[in-house]
């Protein structure tokens, strides 16, 4: 019995320019090699020079068999590695090279196997760790095996690196173990290297269509992309600087996600933005530090690329004294095209940036993720907008009062409509459902009651201290407003993660 190898790749060796990897083209098409019963190799390519390899690319081989069939391929005559796919016909396999040079492949199949390989593409590509299935299509790689109803990617010491994993479904939920720690998602997963587990091969996957191991290299301008729920866990001391660390939201990566190491750090970052764009008897200008010192600013904060914009203008034109971290702030909005350079100073770009602090309780962390985050996401989609303030003017006169009575207290400026329909959306939206009747009809309503001057805007009371009319509006709100991000964004009330993590 034979077997035919048709190869399609021609001997010839091209080295692009500087700093681009090396490209291999192949054989002229119709090249045929044969192996006799008794011998598995099929061919050893010698090429005519050695390719230079640097140690972050693989090569990958594409080919397409009649039947399900594996093969061997041999670098340089020591590195063995093996295809084996069982279900599969189109296969793209790729494996690690070390830096070095390639000088020669060899190419070899078990002969039991019968049938026709033929060869469409050898290639130099980034390296990677993981597979891709698209019916009868099979990407690929090295340490990679088919386990439990998925698959296991356990690369060794030498080739994990820091390495990030991204993993997709068509519609499957996803299940990824590392190391005692299981992360579920729908649709996507993201786990960046800072949050998977010191142990974590082998990393089991279920669920997927594709995933995906890369090495993470992050620019110190450049944002670590993560879920919500991964920022909030994500170990500090994998932070790239000791007083913050800078997200891009997974699912919206306009939206940056500044987590800081405490208030004091996040108030250098933001507090003069808050005054500036949101605090009453302070928006529109540029207050000095000894003006805001003793007055609070946010334990949380979020800004739309208009008003960072506005705010960066007029310091530059004012010629105003910013401090080193506003500074610092710039620059990373700049570098990601929150704001842009204009002729004469500072326009809007795209997106917008949300702040939370690891001074905060985790519950409140959790609350206030989810506060801003929808704030975030109101900044970006105009259609959110819209449907916000289609609520609020539809919302009951006696709980509109109350609100506007809330958010004055809080010293917003409640002539900014803007701002007012922002606020009572991410009000409405920084708890699950079944709290927010008692948040608003209760735990507020009880602060407003305790100002003299203020609790005339209060419904009738109960005899247990609720506001029976506060808490049934806010909670028909509440299931509107969670039914839309439901149905838009796959989130909900009091939740901005599509992701949970949980410890075996």
């Amino acid at each position: 019995m034979k077997l035919l190898f048709f190869l399609l790749l021609c001997p010839l060796l091209s080295v692009s320019c500087q700093n681009q990897k090396p490209e291999l083209s192949g054989f002229p098409e119709g090249t045929a090699f044969t192996v006799s019963q008794k011998g598995k190799q099929l061919f050893e390519y010698r090429f005519r020079e050695p390719v230079p390899i640097s140690a972050d690319l693989s090569l990958a081989i594409q080919y397409r068999t009649e039947t399900p069939l594996g093969i061997r391929l041999v670098v340089n005559g020591a590195d063995s590695w093996e295809c084996s796919p069982a279900d599969a016909t189109q296969i793209r396999y790729a494996v690690p090279i070390p830096s070095g040079t390639i000088t020669t492949l060899t190419v070899s199949v078990d002969p039991a196997q019968a049938g026709t390989i033929e060869v469409q593409s050898l290639s130099l590509v980034p390296q990677w760790y993981g597979f891709e299935r698209n019916d009868s299509a099979l990407s690929i790689t090295a340490f990679v095996q088919r386990e439990r109803q998925g698959y296991s990617i356990d690369p060794p010491l030498p080739y994990r690196g820091t390495l990030s994993l991204s993993a997709a479904s068509n519609a499957a939920p996803i299940v990824v173990e590392a190391g005692g720690t299981r992360f579920e998602a729908s649709g996507t997963v993201y786990i960046p290297s800072g949050i998977l587990p010191a142990q974590a091969f082998p990393v089991f996957i279920d669920g997927a269509t594709s995933a995906r191991l890369v090495a993470q290299k992050i620019s110190a301008m450049d944002p670590v992309k993560a879920d919500p729920k991964i920022v909030l866990e994500y170990a500090q001391s994998m932070w790239r600087k000791s007083q913050y660390e800078v997200f891009s939201w997974e699912a919206f990566p306009s939206i940056l996600i500044f987590d800081t190491a405490s208030y004091a750090v996040q108030d250098a970052l933001l507090k003069r933005l808050a005054f500036f764009v949101e605090k009453a008897g302070f928006r529109g200008r540029l207050a000095s530090d000894r003006e805001i010192a003793g007055l609070h600013g946010w334990n949380a904060h979020d800004y739309r690329a208009d008003d960072l914009a506005r705010f960066f203008d007029q310091a530059m034109r004012t010629k105003f004294p910013l401090n080193d971290t506003e500074f610092e702030l710039q620059a990373l909005l700049l570098h990601n095209g929150i704001i842009r350079r204009s002729a004469d100073g500072f326009e809007a770009g795209t997106g917008a940036i949300v702040s939370i602090s690891r001074e905060s309780s985790k519950n409140l962390r959790e609350r206030f993720m989810a506060h801003e985050g929808f704030h975030g996401i109101f900044f970006i989609d105009e259609a959110f907008r819209a449907f916000s303030r289609e609520r609020f003017d539809s919302f009951s006169p006696v709980a509109k009062r109350f609100i506007l009575s809330l958010f004055d207290y809080q010293q917003y400026d409640i002539t900014d409509e803007y701002l007012v329909v922002n606020e009572f959306m991410a009000y409405i939206l920084q708890q699950s459902v079944s709290q927010a009747g008692a948040y608003f009809g209760r735990t507020l309503a009880g602060q407003i009651a305790a100002h003299p001057w203020r609790y005339t805007v209060l419904p009738r009371r109960d005899s247990s201290g609720a506001y029976p009319e506060l808490t049934s509006s806010f909670q028909a709100e509440a299931e509107a407003f969670s039914a839309y991000v439901q149905e838009h964004y796959g989130l909900s009330a009091g939740a901005v993660s599509r992701l949970s993590i949980t410890q075996a």
